[in-house]
């Protein structure tokens, strides 16, 4: 089954899609709504069974494409965040440059 959110056209040239990742249940909901949360145009190709209500391993996978020209601004977009322990202090919004 594919889901996908259709890009504007750019200048009539045909898309050259590349795949962003590879990820299972729940991480494709979060990546879709972070992807469709910034408009960026993209594909999900999962494997579906309709005799299987349950989708394990490499069934449950999906396959997340972009068009090459937003596939650095996607990448940036799922950049993982540092991790900040509980006893940090937050940084000083002054000391920042």
């Amino acid at each position: 089954m594919n889901h996908s959110v259709p890009p504007k056209k750019e200048d009539g040239k045909a898309l050259v899609w590349v795949t962003l990742m590879r990820v299972c249940p729940p991480d494709d909901i979060i990546i879709e709504s972070l992807l469709r949360s910034q408009e960026i145009p993209y594909r999900l190709q999962r494997h579906t069974i309709s005799q299987i209500p349950l989708t394990v391993g490499p069934y449950a996978e999906t396959v997340i494409q972009v068009p090459s020209q937003w596939e650095e601004e996607a990448l940036k977009l799922l950049e993982p965040v540092p991790e900040q322990l509980e006893n940090d202090p937050l940084p000083d919004p002054e000391d920042q440059p």
